[in-house]
């Protein structure tokens, strides 16, 4: 259904955004000389796609990058790719390479057992960790042994768990920084926690009204300001012990997540990726500038006018995405030409404080529930 929507304002959108500005791909993110040496990061789904290409990205500045996925051969040949592709990458462009390391441990995100398991290795292992990308997904939804949508589960309670379990290393940094991978579609996730996460929602002519993407996308974002609020908007100057979050979205990326498009359909639409879509290393530009910058202070009235009675934005889910934004309208958010990341606006419920409150405090009982 995503796919569908986006391909239909894209015929309109890519046209029209050629007459505000030209793409530049030549620099993904802008941050091609920053120094990432020294910094211990985690990808989830970071054997393929976005996520392999995030953290390909992120070792060509320096970085030390553990790849988190279930697949041990497929994150075998990952770090192989990746290892490979650092040493033929021209030095003048990446100076920082040669100290880039990358390494992967099984990760699970449909599984809550195997994420503590993750976390129990990584620890033993490691004491600290500067960044974690939560970037693992999937797009097709689905039931789980927990009685959970898988959709709820993968995209966003795996990420929370993770990010928990991940805490102590994460304050121990000099000064850490999560990147929650949401979407477009958070625009129009509903913030009714037990529905989506139990798959309760009406089906037949209600349905197109519900997706619980969308929920588990806008779940991220209420997780990125939970986050702020608990240590970045209290950090003040300190230097230390500082924990800062940044949502993105990496746009429309011709990648595997689409692996589940029906046989019939699966190539045309490849296609139509091809022409419209971002690359994979486009899409990972959102999340490496996100790694990498600094936070700017937005004001108070970071929102969307589209629906101001019933969103508003908040200065504390700074919101990144791949398009130019002109005049922050949605349909340049949904489909375009690559033109760098850039801070945009995000939509969130009018009691966001309220609602990442609430969503912190039922995603901890769920998985007290579930691990006891």
């Amino acid at each position: 259904v995503h796919g569908i929507v986006a391909v239909s304002l894209g015929l309109i959108t890519i046209p029209v955004s050629h007459l505000f500005y030209k793409a530049e791909a030549s620099n993904l993110d802008g941050t091609h000389s920053s120094d990432m040496s020294g910094m211990l990061c985690i990808v989830t789904g970071g054997n393929t796609g976005i996520g392999k290409r995030t953290a390909l990205h992120m070792c060509l500045r320096g970085a030390h990058v553990i790849i988190a996925c279930r697949d041990k051969s497929r994150a075998t040949q990952a770090v192989r790719d990746i290892q490979t592709e650092i040493k033929t990458t021209s030095r003048l462009r990446f100076p920082h390479s040669t100290k880039g390391k990358i390494e992967y441990m099984i990760l699970d995100l449909s599984s809550l057992p195997s994420v503590w398991r993750f976390s129990k290795q990584f620890n033993s292992q490691y004491n600290k960790l500067d960044v974690l990308i939560n970037n693992g997904g999937i797009n097709t939804p689905g039931p789980t042994s927990y009685g959970l949508q898988k959709l709820f589960l993968v995209n966003y309670l795996s990420h929370y768990f993770l990010f928990r379990l991940m805490e102590p290393a994460l304050l121990r940094a000099a000064s850490a920084r999560v990147v929650n991978l949401s979407s477009v579609t958070h625009h129009t996730g509903q913030p009714d926690f037990e529905m989506s996460a139990f798959s309760r929602y009406p089906r037949g002519i209600f349905a197109p009204r519900y997706s619980y993407y969308s929920d588990s996308k806008l779940y991220m974002n209420l997780l990125t300001l939970a986050i702020n609020k608990r240590y970045y908007e209290q950090s003040g100057d300190q230097s230390g012990g500082i924990i800062s979050a940044v949502s993105v979205n990496p746009g429309a990326v011709r990648s595997d997540i689409w692996r589940s498009v029906p046989s019939l359909v699966h190539a045309p639409y490849d296609l139509f990726m091809r022409a419209l879509y971002l690359t994979v290393d486009q899409g990972s530009a959102t999340s490496v500038f996100a790694a990498t910058s600094t936070i700017p202070t937005f004001p108070q009235k970071h929102h969307r006018e589209r629906k101001a009675e019933n969103f508003c934005g908040h200065p504390l889910v700074p919101y990144v995405v791949p398009y130019k934004m002109y005049r922050d309208w949605l349909c340049f958010e949904m489909i375009g030409p690559f033109a760098q990341p850039q801070w945009a606006k995000v939509s969130l419920p009018s009691s966001s404080d309220t609602l990442a409150v609430e969503l912190w405090e039922f995603s901890t009982g769920l998985i007290n529930r579930i691990m006891a």
